[in-house]
């Protein structure tokens, strides 16, 4: 639950307008959809990337579909919760030689959706047609709660620093109140949010290796989360985490504790106001140690658990990489990553455990869990082998037990 200056390094003022793709205008519906369904139907147990849920049945599902010498970015429907996807439409293209311009996806239920990471492509029809809206920063997040859509992006001065990786760039709130067609400032920035160009850079690869840039809990209500991130060198501080109520126009500091694990960092609140944080430290070798702090009053407070100093405690808090943690209450929390099984506890964060057979155990790539209430979740992942299908998981008892599906064309 799930998930980030600009003109000017110091920001400025007016709105930015969503610029038309090659060739000036989107292609058709019609256009788009027919030259991507085949070649979607053929690869689709292989290119789905993330996933965007509106309500227990009805989500998008991104799949990066690969070619020879173009990749693209191509946007599906489901409503029977990820068994089946169609309506496709192409989002984005690129060489597949360099790096995917996207890595995230967002709806707001009202027809706006929003393809990011690093860069932003949205659609204003259901995902019918997608346009690229070209952002001065780097854009880490965009969250929508009803007609009111903030984004999140982190822009760094030219580079001419020797060490270019841990460069502070400064975060920048936006916010928009017509399905992101126009973007302004919010009335006011959270003070000292920084991150770096090594962290805008992997934080592009969207959730296969964790952070989290931005929460909303309400219309006018949310949390920006600030330095140290992924590629920062200022390990053993408390990351700060700023809250606003009334739309950016005032800002509360809070500290989160993660001590020495400040490499990367996610955060997801609970429906009944509980923040749940995962620190990572420094990844390597299929493991990354990781701590869980919970909140119970917005952050102001937090009981840490799991801050095991080094990789030999070998518990389920160190099996692969850090990518989300879903805070289904103050004592339900689930975490997921790149590599690593399905983790959870159920009391609070004092024990954990695994599911071995849920969960993305195989070749690094993105993982997902979300629940829609406590007893109904999914995980998005790959099992047991690199080469096996991309797997969603469904449990309708609380995760006690879970059944697996391939996604399948409509």
């Amino acid at each position: 639950m799930a998930a980030a200056a600009y003109l000017t390094a110091a920001g400025g003022g007016g709105s930015t307008h969503p610029q038309p793709g090659a060739g000036g205008r989107p292609a058709s519906a019609a256009a788009q959809q027919a030259s991507t369904k085949a070649d979607v139907v053929a690869s689709l147990a292989n290119g789905l990337q993330t996933l965007s849920f509106l309500s227990q049945s009805t989500g998008y599902g991104f799949f990066e579909q690969q070619g020879t010498i173009t990749c693209d970015a191509v946007v599906g429907k489901t409503t029977d919760g990820g068994a089946h996807f169609g309506s496709f439409a192409r989002a984005a293209v690129w060489p597949c030689t360099g790096s995917a311009p996207v890595g995230a996806l967002t709806f707001d239920g009202r027809g706006d959706g929003f393809l990011y990471g690093p860069q932003l492509y949205v659609t204003h029809d259901g995902g019918s047609t997608w346009t690229h809206d070209v952002q001065p920063g780097s854009v880490v997040a965009v969250s929508a709660v009803g007609d009111s859509v903030w984004m999140v992006e982190g822009a760094c001065a030219p580079d001419a620093a020797a060490d270019a990786q841990r460069q502070p760039c400064p975060l920048r709130l936006l916010e928009s109140a017509d399905g992101g067609r126009t973007w302004r400032p919010a009335p006011s920035q959270p003070p000292d949010t920084t991150t770096t160009r090594g962290a805008l850079q992997l934080g592009a690869l969207g959730t296969a290796l964790g952070e989290t840039w931005l929460v909303r809990v309400g219309g006018s209500a949310g949390y920006v989360v600030g330095g140290p991130s992924i590629g920062s060198v200022t390990h053993g501080r408390s990351p700060r985490l700023w809250y606003t109520d009334d739309s950016g126009a005032s800002w509360e500091s809070r500290r989160i504790p993660c001590d020495a694990f400040s490499f990367a960092l996610v955060l997801s609140s609970a429906p009944d106001g509980a923040l749940a944080a995962a620190c990572g430290g420094e990844p390597g070798v299929g493991s990354e140690v990781k701590s869980v702090a919970i909140s119970s009053n917005e952050g102001r407070t937090w009981t840490t658990h799991g801050n095991c100093p080094n990789l030999s405690c070998n518990g389920p808090l160190s099996n692969g990489y850090l990518g989300e943690v879903d805070a289904v209450s103050a004592t339900t929390v689930y975490l997921i990553g790149a590599r690593s099984p399905l983790v959870f506890t159920r009391d609070g964060g004092v024990t954990w455990h695994e599911n071995n057979q849920v969960g993305e155990t195989a070749g690094g790539t993105q993982a997902q869990v979300i629940f829609f209430a406590p007893a109904h979740g999914i995980v998005l992942g790959r099992a047991n082998t690199a080469t096996a299908p991309i797997t969603i998981w469904r449990t309708s008892d609380g995760g006690r037990s879970w059944s697996a599906l391939a996604p399948q064309a409509s």
